[in-house]
């Protein structure tokens, strides 16, 4: 047994490391991580695919949770495609409106977003609620970030919901969610 298999098995025996910052980033994931860890609902002749799971970011307490993810919605009626960046985070109070800049080719995007409904998330028996924001995103664009995992790997496309959280999310994230809904869309 080398000395990282027995810090770790250490560290689950102990539960020290509970609230570790985990030691794998989104970066060093590949896109087939991405897209087999996809989960998928249906409701309203909507179908939701993401990638909540395929990357859990770190606890460490609930005045710091934050999860950003990828979401597709595929209409089973028309076929169409919709994406979005979707970042969930603990606040005091949510906003209704929220002002988002976001990388693009043609350089710095801004938009204004409405905050979905805030929710109660729990977790060790502490409450705290999440303000969910979820930036759409054309199918080009996505298809573009998708399409840089190849040649950058290891490289993220990065936002800010003003007036100063940054958040960025894995070229191969982008291309893991892109890769299922293709999936989907054109089964063999």
């Amino acid at each position: 047994m080398n000395l990282q298999s027995l810090a770790l098995t250490s560290c689950l025996l102990l539960s020290a490391c509970a609230n570790q910052p985990s030691a794998v980033s989104p970066e060093s994931l590949d896109s087939d991580h991405f897209k087999t860890n996809t989960t998928m609902s249906d409701k309203d002749q909507q179908r939701r695919i993401t990638t909540e799971k395929g990357y859990e970011e770190p606890y460490e307490g609930p005045s710091h949770f934050e999860s950003t993810y990828l979401v597709a919605s595929i209409d089973q009626a028309t076929g169409k495609v919709a994406y979005a960046v979707t970042i969930m985070r603990a606040v005091q109070q949510p906003r209704k409106v929220i002002v988002v800049q976001y990388e693009a080719p043609a350089g710095i995007m801004q938009q204004k977003i409405t905050a979905q409904n805030s929710q109660k998330k729990c977790r060790d028996d502490v409450c705290w609620l999440l303000e969910a924001v979820s930036i759409p995103l054309p199918e080009s664009l996505f298809h573009h970030y998708a399409d840089l995992s190849v040649k950058d790997p290891h490289g993220h496309w990065s936002f800010t919901l003003l007036p100063s959280l940054k958040g960025q999310v894995a070229y191969t994230e982008f291309k893991g969610l892109y890769a299922k809904v293709n999936e989907l869309q054109h089964p063999r």
